[in-house]
């Protein structure tokens, strides 16, 4: 027990220093070769790719191969109860109404390119999922992280960790331009983060430990996030995590038997 907390520290510690060094290198470059944009690109997807590495990485380093196949499996995993599909659409779910109530009491003052380009959203879901974090980080944080947490801790406590740690290693992105973070407040997307993990950890538990369902519905997130950019208003945003708060309090009730 004791070398795998030890274990999981140096995965938290080594997944964050990666990724901190390759977005630190391009928020250099932004302020000093700001023409070099493939150059800024691949450096992101390096450190996006991070957590998902070392998660592959520490799992072979316990494992060996036969854990790391299991480990690859849990993200080819779809065969899980068709009730749990629903969940991946909370996040969708929670941004249409706080659209809805944002147009119903103020006037939104927000570009929303994909909402009037829904051509886009099917192309725009392909490239998240596959570049744009979820593929990167999850075999990492939910792969890895998770289960060695819920080890140690019960699954809402380890959510609460695992939100914190998630939402410091997204932290030099407030620091880039082009960035969601660039544009929110930082403890308002931690709580946000936090809210998120709990409810990942609530579909990756009830659905047999499928990595696939935290990849769909971190995709869906930022998907649902790109058609409804509610962040960049203040009132919206207070509404979406309104939502989101009642939605992840009523889950976590119902499922107290696997969360508390």
């Amino acid at each position: 027990m004791v070398k795998s907390k030890n274990n999981l520290r140096h995965f938290f510690l080594l997944t964050i220093g990666f990724s901190w060094i390759f977005w630190l290198i391009v928020i250099f470059i932004n302020k000093s070769y700001p023409e070099k944009i493939i150059l800024k690109e691949i450096l992101d997807n390096f450190a996006v790719f991070v957590p998902s590495i070392m998660g592959v990485f520490y799992v072979y380093l316990e494992t060996g191969k036969e854990g790391v196949i299991k480990l690859l499996k849990k993200g080819i995993n779809y065969k899980f109860d068709l009730k749990y599909y629903l969940y991946l659409i909370i996040m969708p779910t929670i941004l249409i109404l706080s659209f809805l109530l944002s147009k119903l009491f103020f006037t939104i003052n927000i570009e929303m390119s994909l909402f009037e380009n829904p051509k886009l959203i099917p192309l725009v879901f392909v490239y998240i999922f596959f570049l744009g974090g979820p593929l990167g980080e999850e075999f990492g944080w939910r792969g890895y992280a998770l289960p060695k947490l819920n080890m140690i801790f019960k699954p809402l406590y380890s959510s609460f960790i695992l939100g914190i740690i998630w939402s410091i290693w997204h932290l030099p992105l407030f620091y880039m331009q082009d960035t969601v973070q660039g544009e929110v407040n930082f403890f308002g997307y931690t709580l946000f983060t936090i809210l998120i993990t709990i409810l990942i950890t609530i579909i990756f538990i009830k659905s047999g430990g499928s990595i696939l369902a935290a990849i769909l519905f971190h995709t869906l997130t930022n998907l649902s996030w790109g058609v409804f950019p509610l962040f960049y208003q203040t009132r919206s945003a207070i509404i979406v995590l309104i939502l989101l708060i009642l939605t992840t309090g009523f889950l976590v009730y119902k499922n107290r038997d696997i969360m508390i």
